[in-house]
């Protein structure tokens, strides 16, 4: 890219190797001398539309899990979070109420796995496809690997145990600034 290209912008950029960080401060100069860009607020990570919450889904058979990932995502982003215990249960709260913008999973659960609530998620139609998926498990299981995973929808992985700011960093990867 040239200075000619830049043009100012404040987000991200996803590649199929992950994602770039872009600061503030990039300008387009056309061959002018580069104009500093005023300091922009910070990001606030959103739903569809500007300003809604993320609306999130939550997958583990382990209810502490559940609340830990809960309480984390409410404190810092007030987010609304719909908590499932198994693929079943995932299931109800989608024809409910509808696609979700972010799914935390687990793989290992009693009854159907995390991976096969990946595939179902991911052949939802188009909706279904701008969801990002984060994959919360001791391990992966079934014989399967992260890429399998990933193969199956999947956008990230964090190991359990996770701290609080573990998956904090986790999601500011997976989650496009809107």
């Amino acid at each position: 890219m040239t200075d000619g290209d830049r043009k100012e912008f404040y987000g991200t950029l996803r590649f199929a190797s992950g994602w770039l960080f872009l600061p503030a401060g990039w300008v387009q100069t056309g061959g002018r001398a580069a104009q500093k860009t005023p300091e922009l607020a910070p990001p606030v990570l959103s739903g569809g539309r500007e300003g809604d919450p993320m609306k999130v889904l939550v997958v583990d058979d382990s209810a502490a899990i559940r609340r830990i990932i809960r309480e984390t995502l409410k404190r810092e982003h007030g987010w609304p979070v719909t908590e499932a215990g198994d693929v079943g249960e995932a299931l109800d709260a989608l024809h409910r109420s509808g696609p979700f913008d972010l799914v935390i999973t687990d793989v290992n659960m009693p009854g159907p796995s995390g991976a096969s609530l990946i595939r179902r998620l991911r052949d939802g139609g188009a909706a279904a496809a701008a969801t990002r998926i984060l994959v919360v498990s001791v391990e992966v299981g079934d014989g399967l690997s992260f890429t399998d995973l990933v193969a199956a929808g999947a956008d990230g992985f964090l190991g359990k145990p996770f701290s609080r700011g573990q998956l904090l960093a986790k999601l500011a990867e997976l989650v496009p600034i809107m």
